[in-house]
């Protein structure tokens, strides 16, 4: 009897935990339930599948704690009915909730993590309230509760006996032991939609607590430290970017062009432009591409939109959130906005949408843009086509309205919207149809097209958008300024509603520099970023038109590389969401989520197993993170000093120590500069120097410049000053000694330069590497 006694009080202590035991399997039945419908519509292979299947497991071992801690509060109260209604309904949440995180994967093309706290409510009901679950996922989640609800009562129904003391004990274990496996989802091989892979759930919660509970400060080599400027302001560098741009420019030497940077929502590589991957989807953007200097292997430098503005207008770092979250925190910077308003430029940005979201009116009114057009300033009445605001045709209406009284010299900001969840836009039906219509003249066979038409609203829109860029330019023709005017033309990063190759692909986009000042169109393979279009303007408007620039500036670029051939001379991050950073450029290295890749033409990436490389890039990637997180707490970009050299020029003051060399555009070139030596503290350059004018050039001044991996310059060299006679060319040793510097890679620049000032007197050949 005494036993008999302690029975019952032994296992009414124990029944929770018992039942909570014997309950997880109908969750996890549910859970899997929903994956695979998630598979089934998205046609995943055999692999694949079974590489969701381990996701799932190890998922739900590392996270049981989850649903353990909802269903404690419930399994001390009440009958075992009511303690099985309770948590069932409790873990019908979850399933939902799992549901949803499926939906935002299947209309945006990636999981959904930490990102979503970098966002106001305002703003998260923005981003989805155009979304809606597809009768597919409605189904597996009706699926999904039916079988784990069934599976509950089946359960509840069968008379077991509890499980013993010694299977509680290991049961208890097993479950803190889960806790700890540390072992990620694995998404496969950077190809294809492997994340489809994951599991949604376990990737939100991992995510969010890698995001709301980050690790500290990492720590950075003495190497690194000893190339910084200025400890206060870590990203401060000399500026020395070359006038990239000036050369295939017939521009007026008295008056300066006006500038129109076009940022299209979602434009990416892989279907618009030549050798597109999916085939081009943009005829009228390729027409122009053709025309322009069309740059195939361009990068944005992030994976949504939060960071593009900073990035292109002020070559900015990103802070913890991008650079906009910063608010009224933002630090002084050597911005193009500002820049040109000080020249004299009448600057507008204009947006079909709300400038609150990502904090983009604050920036730009902080970056000095004088007017600001968004969604309020519309004719009332005229219907918006989706909670994000007006569509790209009415937009590009409006600034057409508006430029035509603008004032010389001007330069535009516009950002478009359309080719954005939910692809909302007038004559949609229309355009639907036509993708069936452009696909047949792309040649795209009859079994390969359901892939296409199954996203047709996604296609159209890029039909859409790409004809309300050739209204667009048919009127900008006719206005005042147009012949006088330079476009850029670029994506804010790829969709991902359009299945990946890879995932640097989120930030392969085009860059077109369209203009009738064009001398002849170029396509371009080298790479360059968002980050190089400000340092770039900002260096022809010094070389040509003696615009003041401040010696140290803080841009994360180093200008545009005009390259026809395949290379990258360049050092970025890229910021895939508000809170993610995992990914790195460096050369041809590409460091993505701790994958180590090489970059060749296209953007293709493959396995690089490189012991030297990997630790070249993870270095470089720290040094950056070290200097992102000291901008967070409260760092400084520049020197007010910096901010006060850009004052405006006097033209009437101009002098010829002052005024650019008056000579010819491209007089002067540098054909051919190699490394012909390097090492025991010694670089010596071989350069050839042309004048491809049949008059004697100017006196010149050949000069070497030495700069590290962030582009800042370490040492000098001249040569003899000389002048060239007609046609005529010049061999150029040149060489540093004695230098003392840490071993890695670094830079030389060969340039034709002023005698009186030292500017560029023509073209050079920059950042040449070489290895000490």
């Amino acid at each position: 009897m005494v036993v008999q006694s302690k029975t019952p009080e032994r296992r009414s202590r124990l029944a929770p935990l018992g039942w909570l035991s014997r309950w997880l399997p109908a969750l996890v039945a549910g859970m899997l339930c929903l994956h695979m419908m998630e598979l089934i519509v998205g046609k995943a292979s055999v692999d694949l599948a079974l590489l969701a299947l381990r996701n799932d497991l190890f998922g739900f071992l590392r996270f049981v704690w989850l649903p353990a801690l909802i269903a404690a509060p419930f399994l001390f109260l009440g009958s075992d009915r009511a303690k099985m209604l309770n948590v069932g309904l409790a873990w019908s949440l979850l399933l939902a909730l799992q549901a949803l995180l499926i939906e935002y994967h299947a209309s945006t093309g990636v999981p959904l993590g930490g990102d979503l706290f970098g966002y106001s409510f305002d703003e998260i009901m923005l981003a989805t309230g155009g979304a809606s679950m597809r009768p597919s996922g409605l189904l597996g989640l009706a699926l999904a509760l039916a079988l784990m609800w069934a599976l509950l009562a089946l359960i509840l129904r069968r008379e077991q006996k509890l499980p013993t003391r010694g299977t509680l004990i290991l049961q208890a274990l097993f479950v803190v032991l889960a806790i700890w496996i540390s072992q990620p989802q694995n998404s496969g091989d950077g190809k294809g939609m492997t994340t489809l892979a994951l599991n949604k759930g376990a990737y939100f919660i991992e995510n969010s607590m890698a995001t709301l509970f980050p690790s500290g400060d990492m720590e950075v080599d003495a190497v690194t430290a000893a190339t910084r400027l200025d400890q206060a302001h870590p990203f401060l560098r000399n500026e020395h970017t070359p006038d990239t741009l000036g050369p295939h420019l017939a521009f007026d030497a008295a008056k300066p062009p006006n500038f129109v940077i076009l940022v299209v929502e979602g434009l990416g590589r892989a279907y618009s432009g030549p050798r597109a991957r999916l085939g081009s989807f943009t005829p009228f953007l390729d027409e122009l591409g053709a025309k322009s200097l069309y740059f195939e292997n361009f990068l944005a430098t992030q994976g949504r939109t939060f960071a593009v503005l900073p990035s292109i207008l002020g070559s900015l770092p990103f802070g913890a959130n991008g650079y906009s979250a910063l608010g009224e925190a933002m630090p002084e910077h050597v911005a193009l906005p500002a820049l040109l308003k000080k020249q004299g430029y009448d600057l507008r940005f204009y947006t079909g949408s709300n400038l609150d979201f990502d904090n983009q009116g604050m920036y730009l009114k902080h970056a000095q843009v004088g007017t600001l057009v968004s969604q309020q300033d519309f004719t009332p009445g005229l219907p918006k086509s989706s909670d994000w605001g007006y569509a790209d045709r009415e937009l590009l209406d409006l600034v057409l309205a508006r430029e035509s009284s603008a004032s010389q010299p001007s330069a535009a900001i516009i950002q478009t919207n359309s080719m954005h969840t939910p692809f909302a836009f007038p004559d949609k039906q229309r355009y639907m149809t036509r993708v069936e219509e452009h696909l047949a003249k792309l040649g795209v066979a009859p079994e390969k097209r359901a892939q296409y038409l199954e996203l047709r609203q996604v296609y159209a829109s890029i039909l859409y958008t790409d004809d309300a860029l050739r209204h667009y330019f048919d009127a900008a023709s006719k206005l005042p300024g147009y012949a006088n005017t330079v476009f850029f033309i670029t994506g804010d990063h790829r969709m991902p509603e359009i299945p990946m190759e890879n995932r640097l692909e989120r930030y392969h986009v085009p860059l077109i520099v369209f203009s009738p000042l064009l001398k002849a169109p170029l396509a371009i393979k080298s790479v360059s970023s968002h980050f190089d279009i400000a340092p770039s303007v900002a260096a022809f408007l010094a070389s040509n038109y003696a615009m003041p620039l401040p010696k140290r500036v803080s841009w994360m670029g180093t200008g545009l590389d005009l390259e026809p051939a395949f290379r990258n001379l360049h050092v970025l991050p890229i910021k895939q969401t508000k809170t993610e950073l995992s990914d790195f450029v460096s050369g041809t290295a590409y460091l993505g989520k701790d994958k180590l890749y090489s970059i060749s033409d296209g953007m293709e990436i493959t396995p690089l197993e490189s012991a030297g490389a990997r630790e070249k890039v993870q270095r470089q990637f720290d040094a950056f993170m070290l200097a992102n997180s000291a901008l967070t707490r409260g760092g400084k970009l520049v020197p007010a000093s910096a901010i006060s050299t850009t004052r405006p020029f006097d033209p009437t003051r101009r002098s010829l120590s002052t005024m650019p060399p008056v000579v010819q555009s491209g007089v002067l070139y540098v054909t051919g500069a190699r490394i012909s030596s390097s090492g025991n503290g010694e670089v010596r350059v071989s350069a050839k120097f042309s004048n491809r004018s049949r008059t004697r050039s100017p006196a010149f001044v050949p000069l070497m410049v030495l700069l590290d991996a962030r582009g800042n310059e370490l040492r000098e060299a001249y040569g003899k000053v000389q002048t060239l006679s007609g046609n005529g060319a010049a061999e150029v040793e040149l060489s540093m000694a004695k230098l003392q510097l840490a071993p890695g890679t670094y830079f030389v620049s060969v340039i034709p330069s002023d005698p009186e000032n030292g500017k560029s007197l023509g073209s050079g050949q920059y950042r040449i590497a070489v290895d000490l």
